[in-house]
């Protein structure tokens, strides 16, 4: 499960030599740590939007949960405590896919 807080287009890297870029889609990619693989940052292509893996700050639990994104793939064994936004993968290509892609 990958949990972030948007950050929308304000994510710098001073250094990208331990940075990666994964492009999983026409419009979005992953940023990733080349040393140990874990997925740091997910961001549109264009740069209109981020969101930075919770994970990647000292106290994650500073960041309120409030969005779940392709919530009919979401495996059947877990389930968050508070109460989100729920988007199915129809309505996340919707959002983020450009016009005729999907």
């Amino acid at each position: 499960m990958y949990m972030a807080v948007d950050c929308g287009d304000t994510i710098v890297f001073d250094d990208m030599t331990h940075v990666g870029i994964y492009r999983g889609s026409e419009w979005g990619e992953r940023v990733f740590c080349k040393s140990c693989g874990a997925s740091l940052v997910w961001r549109m292509q264009d740069g209109s939007g981020s969101g930075v893996s919770i994970h990647a700050f000292d106290d994650p639990s500073q960041f309120e949960l409030t969005n779940q994104w392709f919530i009919d793939k979401k495996p059947a064994n877990y389930a968050l405590a508070n109460k989100t936004h729920e988007f199915t993968e129809a309505e996340c290509i919707a959002m983020f896919a450009p016009e005729g892609d999907g």
